[in-house]
């Protein structure tokens, strides 16, 4: 990061298939929600911002589980995937457990964006394996463009968390 607070972030494509635009997009907006997060210590990253749940490191813990929920559990349909929320605990992808850290919950948000692209080599009108909670299948399609708005929405919740922080906002 320079000292304008300008990060390198990758381009979406201009021209191109839908998948290269779909994955370019994505690509994009998980890279916006890492670098708002990359550069602050732990305990900034940590600082709860907004009532009651939301810190930086929560925001992209949260996202983890959303990719891993639609992606993998709805679109696949795979079998046992762990996940931090449950009936009793909704709000659990927010909160950070004891042996969460900065980097562990990056890696796992990386980890999680190379199986999904994985995910995105199929066709993108084939229909989900689950419904959505709806009742409803889903296409790997929507399944993408879902996950890219979802992204873009909680990366300017971090943008301003972010900004309170240390003053670096407008990544993008």
């Amino acid at each position: 990061m320079g000292t304008s607070g300008m990060v390198d972030l990758p381009s979406t494509p201009r021209t191109g298939d839908e998948r290269a635009t779909l994955l370019g997009f994505l690509t994009y907006v998980r890279a916006v929600a890492i670098a708002l997060v990359e550069g602050l210590d732990a305990e900034q990253a940590s600082r709860i911002a907004a009532p009651p749940l939301t810190s930086l490191l929560g925001i992209v813990k949260h996202l983890t589980n959303v990719e891993r929920w639609w992606f993998q559990h709805v679109w696949a349909g795979l079998p046992e995937l762990a996940f931090d929320f449950s009936d009793d605990d909704p709000d659990g992808d927010w909160r950070l457990a004891p042996g969460d850290s900065l980097s562990s919950i990056i890696n796992a948000y990386r980890r999680i964006a190379t199986e999904n692209n994985d995910l995105l080599k199929a066709d993108l009108g084939a229909l989900s394996a689950n419904t959505a909670p709806d009742g409803i299948p889903v296409s790997l399609r929507w399944v993408g463009w879902h996950v890219v708005e979802e992204t873009s929405r909680h990366n300017g919740h971090a943008d301003l968390i972010r900004q309170n922080i240390d003053g670096l906002a407008g990544l993008w």
